[in-house]
């Protein structure tokens, strides 16, 4: 009999939609063609913004703005910038949930994870939608953890979605346990956890995003710092009989400057099939440091 989680693969792969990043013919190929030396953006930064915390995840919106989450001593957050500066703030949540994490836009969703930093024991699952301008048009929790020490957080999220559904990656504290979920019509599915293999030097992710390529395959990048390396993880994500597994495809370093994966850091596919990696600064500073290795 064919498992739970075989079946809304299916659902979601044969839904004919197009996913936010599935214009991928060669997931390893493109991996392998980002430069490793980065373009480097400085934010002009006027806004005002809460103490405690850091930067936490980046993603472009579109060709012009990008999408910062954060986290403070008093409540979860992002920005909007263009190329040249920060242009606004909205607040996600209140404190105890004042840590937004990793994040990933697919379309113009931002879906983020929300969490008590302190407690680690509770975190929300944000849907958010933006228009083009990065006004914010639309705001849901889709899903909630809580009860257990680390379990229960949401530190890093990765994204892909259709026009009816959407696939996701939520991951615990340092990204030891990684769990997918699926949308389908009214209700979320668990589709299975993937648990950090011990014969792997595992990174404690900062970021996890998706892709989902032209031949229905479904990886996932995290991004993270190994030591003082910043490092990039590329994993094939396999489902059987409820569970999912990680395998690993490829491992790469990058050098930032002036920003880490430590902090913000995200993947974007590039119109033209290109794989992107954005990573920003710690601090919202007045000028914030933005890495975009092509």
């Amino acid at each position: 009999m064919r498992s739970i989680a075989f079946l809304i693969l299916i659902f979601l792969f044969a839904s004919g939609s197009s996913y936010g990043q599935q214009n991928l013919s060669d997931v390893l190929a493109a991996f392998d063609q980002i430069g490793a030396v980065p373009q480097i953006i400085r934010l002009a930064n006027n806004v005002k913004t809460p103490s405690g915390g850091h930067l936490q995840g980046i993603q472009p919106l579109n060709d012009s703005l990008v999408v910062i989450t954060a986290s403070s001593g008093d409540y979860a957050y992002y920005l909007v910038a263009d190329q040249r500066r920060v242009r606004s703030i909205q607040k996600i949540a209140d404190s105890p949930f004042r840590h937004a994490g990793g994040c990933q836009i697919a379309g113009r969703t931002l879906l983020v994870g929300v969490e008590d930093n302190i407690a680690k024991d509770r975190s929300d699952i944000y849907s958010i939608r933006l228009d083009d301008a990065g006004r914010e048009a639309d705001k849901a929790i889709v899903a909630s953890r809580q009860g257990i020490f680390k379990r229960s957080t949401a530190g890093a999220t990765g994204y892909v979605e259709s026009r009816d559904s959407w696939l996701a990656a939520v991951a615990d504290w340092d990204s030891r346990n990684i769990d997918f979920y699926a949308s389908v019509q009214d209700s979320v599915v668990l589709l299975g956890t993937a648990i950090a293999p011990d014969s792997l030097h595992w990174c404690a992710y900062q970021s996890v995003n998706l892709i989902l390529d032209k031949s229905e395959k479904l990886y996932m990048i995290g991004l993270g710092l190994d030591g003082t390396r910043d490092r990039a993880d590329l994993f094939e994500v396999q489902f059987d009989r409820g569970k999912a597994a990680l395998r690993l495809v490829r491992t790469r370093y990058f050098k930032c400057k002036g920003a880490s994966f430590r902090y913000g850091a995200g993947i974007h596919t590039a119109a033209d099939g290109r794989l992107e990696i954005y990573t920003c600064a710690r601090n919202p500073a007045s000028g914030i440091a933005v890495n975009v290795f092509k």
